[in-house]
């Protein structure tokens, strides 16, 4: 094994921390726990992140996608169960108010860098894309079993 695969096992084994800057705001940020990984699935599952060719409807969808940044951002930075039921209703919203997308994107930077997250985002984006087309293949399944149904319907 060499050195750096070393350095990512020991620093696994040891669940050290990293710290993010946020502006002025060091914050101490450890692994992401399941439980927090999945509350962070759930907010991007909930985003509606589709483009649609109605240009209202993208508005609405970037209007509601701009608090998923500092929401994900608090609950990597809380991590454990009880500070992310206690703070983060709180915390994310403070984020929000007080830190802009350019910030939240230095510190996510940071956060998928720190290894195993950067893995889990990987995956998540790879899902994604399968979910899109597994949709795809249905629209074109379900127009190609509407075609040849009207086509085998009697004329009289």
């Amino acid at each position: 094994m060499d050195r750096k695969a070393q350095y990512l096992e020991q620093e696994l084994i040891d669940n050290d921390s990293i710290f993010i800057n946020i502006g002025k705001k060091t914050f101490k940020c450890k692994r992401l726990t399941n439980w927090a990984s999945g509350k962070i699935t759930k907010l991007i599952l909930k985003g509606e992140l589709m483009l649609s060719d109605d240009k209202q409807q993208t508005l609405v969808s970037f209007n509601k996608n701009r608090q998923l940044a500092p929401k994900c951002l608090s609950l990597a930075i809380l991590g454990s169960w009880w500070k992310i039921k206690l703070f983060h209703p709180i915390f994310w919203r403070w984020l929000n108010y007080n830190f802009t997308q350019d910030q939240y994107t230095k510190a996510i930077n940071k956060v998928l860098d720190f290894s195993d997250v950067k893995f889990f985002f990987l995956n998540m984006a790879s899902l994604q894309g399968l979910v899109e087309v597994e949709q795809k293949m249905t629209n074109q399944t379900t127009k190609s079993i509407i075609q040849s149904q009207k086509s085998d319907q009697p004329t009289t």
